[in-house]
């Protein structure tokens, strides 16, 4: 759930950028709506939201990403299904290497 359970802030002005994650969880806001608000720029709250792109960034599940960008190549034909690889194959699973074209690397 998207849900900011807490916020610290050290430095200057930090009061002025602590204001809005304070807002966001006095009234139960994520840091997917701080992402969608339209700040005047370059503000205070621009930077705040700067931040909290940044942890979204960092804190991103990169296993369910990799296994979303290999279903929709998929979905889009850019690779196809070769099943399970063989030995010595260092193909992810399910993929086959494309020995004749340089820059290509699976079987499209």
């Amino acid at each position: 759930k998207d849900r900011i359970l807490g916020a610290t802030i050290v430095g200057e002005h930090a009061g002025e950028l602590l204001a809005e994650f304070t807002l966001a969880m006095q009234h139960g806001l994520g840091l997917n709506k701080i992402l969608a608000t339209v700040h005047p720029y370059p503000t205070w709250s621009e930077a705040a939201k700067y931040a909290a792109g940044v942890w979204k960034r960092e804190h991103a599940p990169q296993s369910l990403l990799r296994l979303l960008e290999r279903f929709h190549a998929w979905r889009r034909g850019d690779i196809r299904w070769c099943g399970p690889p063989a030995g010595g194959n260092s193909a992810p699973r399910g993929l086959a290497r494309n020995p004749g074209k340089e820059g290509q690397r699976w079987k499209r």
